[in-house]
C-alpha cells in the first residue's frame, strides 16, 4: 500500500469510501488505523460505523473513539 500511495507525481490519492466502508464492514480495524496515519490522503469518514455494527464489529466503534475523529 505504501508503493500505491506515492504514485502519480506525488500529488495525494484518493481512496473511495466504498473501500473504507467494506474494511469498516469486516471489522479490519488495521486497514482503517493505515488510512487515518496517511495523513496526506483524501479520506472520507462519514457513515463507516453503520456498516460495522451492522456486522456486528464493535472493534470499529473502539477504534473510531480512540481515533479522535468526529462522529
Amino acid at each position: 500500500m505504501v508503493d500505491l500511495e506515492r504514485r502519480r507525481n506525488g500529488r495525494a490519492l484518493q481512496w473511495t469510501h466504498g473501500a473504507l466502508t467494506a474494511a469498516a464492514a469486516r471489522g479490519h480495524v488495521h486497514v482503517l488505523d493505515w488510512w487515518l496515519n496517511q495523513r496526506h490522503l483524501q479520506v472520507e469518514w462519514v457513515g463507516l460505523l453503520t456498516p460495522a455494527l451492522r456486522g456486528g464489529h464493535i472493534k470499529v466503534l473502539e477504534w473510531w473513539a480512540a481515533s479522535g475523529l468526529k462522529m
